[in-house]
């Protein structure tokens, strides 16, 4: 079962601003499910065309520091400062503040783990 978790200004996060995501996933019951051995893709879209994308081999890792005990992952997505630039057809282009889409997916199973609207905040190019 896939989870709204939007990411809202209330977050913080600007354009061109290192920013660690943390996405945590529940089940129906609201129980957090774990994530460790499963291979994960999130994605940062526009229209449905992905900006920028990260996978468990570039800039997901797992937070389980919290578990205590439980079984609770959290997915943590790293976007450096340098991201917000992506390619284009007729060249590249910089990520615009703005609202977009994000997705989180478990790739081993096809699944939609995680989405939500994305609000990038204005900043400054490094």
């Amino acid at each position: 079962m896939s989870q709204l978790a939007p990411i809202t200004p209330s977050l913080g996060w600007h354009r061109f601003e290192h920013k660690n995501l943390e996405i945590t996933v529940v089940d129906a019951d609201g129980e957090p499910q774990t994530l460790t051995g499963i291979a994960l893709s999130w994605k940062l879209l526009h229209h449905g065309t992905a900006l920028i994308t990260k996978t468990d081999q570039d800039g997901i890792t797992l937070d389980t520091s919290d578990a205590v005990g439980a079984i609770n992952d959290i997915a943590v997505i790293e976007i450096e400062e340098t991201e917000y630039v992506y390619d284009e057809e007729d060249g590249t282009s910089e990520v615009p503040a703005g609202i977009y889409r994000h997705e989180l997916w478990d790739t081993d199973s096809d699944v939609l783990l995680s989405y939500g609207d994305v609000h990038l905040l204005p900043g400054n190019a490094p």
